[in-house]
Formats: structure tokens, sequence, C-alpha cells
């Protein structure tokens, strides 16, 4: 989802919105689930175009309803805020999605789920009107470790870069199950550009963060970290913050 603060050009690149990996487990049917996902920018990227207002100090929100429709599929809509250069977090687009797993856990080697997204950015933040994002869920539980990977495809459906084609990106994580309150790991997200003409390495986005993930109550899950940037088109130094409230 293309969100530029301060900016009246598009450029598609990674969802700050939603720095998440997902993993092969959903809502289970019946179950509703509240989430509130944040990234804050410390640093802006190196590079930056001299042209635009600085991304330092972004604030981006996103409140998000998760509903479990059957054990093996859920729904989930959004609404995404920007803390934008006037001082006030402004409407900055909607989203829905669908995610499915495959079989039951471990009844093959991977685990695997699907994910299909529609973006509706505010044209205030973008000029794409429509945007498409899929997303292959892959888990794989080694003892205490567990990793996930989810490559990203994603297009522009209605705008100014719908000729563009479809993008590569990616989330994943590794992770280790010490406690249910202490499971430190890493996450990485990564932005290679349109599929048929990879950007050059330098303008391209990659991040690492190490991560924690608790469960505070049995209904109250937090994933937060710090997030360093890998190349020069990338912001230096941001945090992200997530909770999540389960009802059962």
């Amino acid at each position: 989802m293309a969100i530029l603060i301060g900016s009246e050009s598009p450029a598609r690149a990674l969802n700050f919105f939603e720095l998440e990996v997902y993993p092969y487990d959903t809502a289970g049917e019946g179950e509703l689930e509240l989430e509130n996902q944040n990234s804050y920018v410390i640093n802006g990227e190196k590079n930056a175009d001299p042209g635009m207002v600085p991304s330092h100090h972004l604030w981006r929100t996103s409140f998000e309803g998760v509903y479990g429709v059957t054990d093996h599929l859920e729904a989930a809509a959004y609404l995404d805020l920007a803390l934008t250069a006037d001082g006030r977090f402004d409407y900055a687009g909607w989203r829905a999605r669908g995610r499915y797993r495959f079989l039951e856990k471990d009844q093959i080697p991977v685990n695997l789920g699907l994910y299909a997204e529609m973006e509706f950015p505010n044209n205030r933040f973008s000029e794409n009107d429509i945007e498409l994002e899929l997303r292959m869920i892959l888990e794989k539980d080694l003892g205490p470790l567990i990793v996930e990977l989810n490559p990203i495809f994603e297009k522009t459906l209605d705008g100014e870069e719908e000729s563009v084609g479809w993008e590569l990106q990616y989330a994943a994580k590794g992770y280790i199950h010490f406690r249910p309150w202490l499971m430190p790991g890493v996450e990485f997200f990564g932005d290679f550009g349109p599929l048929t003409h990879f950007e050059p390495s330098s303008e391209q986005k990659h991040f690492i963060f190490p991560v924690i993930d608790s469960k505070l109550s049995r209904n109250v899950k937090l994933n937060a970290g710090v997030g360093f940037g890998l190349t020069d088109a990338s912001d230096s130094v941001l945090v992200k913050l997530n909770l999540e409230y389960e009802f059962y």
C-alpha cells in the first residue's frame, strides 16, 4: 500500500501500516479479534529525495477487526490512520482481506496458507485507488524454533501505477517459543520492486527487526520490536508495536 506523508508523488512500497508476518493458524470459528498495529519512524531514509518532506517521526496506525468464519477461514477489515505534518491523525484508507489455512497442522512437512487483501488508499496519500495483495504463508516448527515466510505479490488494479505489473515483497520471521510471555525472535521485511525488472539494490527497501512476542494474558498478545534499514532507500530506524485482543 503506497502512503507518502507530506509528498504529492506516489511510490509503491512496503505497507508500513501492517508490519506483520502472518502465521499458519487462523482465528477459530466464531472467534473475534481486535488489533492495533503501529509503526513509528525515528530516523528516515538515508538517501531521501531532497524534494520530499523527510520521513522522520512518521506515525502510522491501523485498527483491525478479525472474525473466524470457519476453523480454516478468517475475514478482516482495517482502518488506516497517519499522523501528518499538521500534527493530527488523518484517514489514510481502508482494507479488507481473507486468510485461509490448508489441511490440519503438520499433515504435510510445511504448513501452508493463503492471504488475499484489497486495499483502498485515501487519494490524499496515494494516486492508486485500488490495490491487490496476495501472500503465501509457509510455516515450519523446528522444535522450539518456529520459522514463518510470507512471499507477497502486490498489484495496482486502478490508479497511476496500474501498468507497472506485479511487485514482489516479503515478510519473514524466526522466533523461539521459550515461554508464552517471552518469545524472542527476528523479523525481516523487504520490497524488490516489479517482478519484470527488480529495482537497483540501492533503491530497494529491506529491514531487520529484533522482536519480542508475549502473551500478556489469556486474551492479550503483544508484538514489539526495533527495525533497522539495510539499504540507503530504507528508513534507518523505526519501531513497531502491535497489540491484539481475542474474544472467545
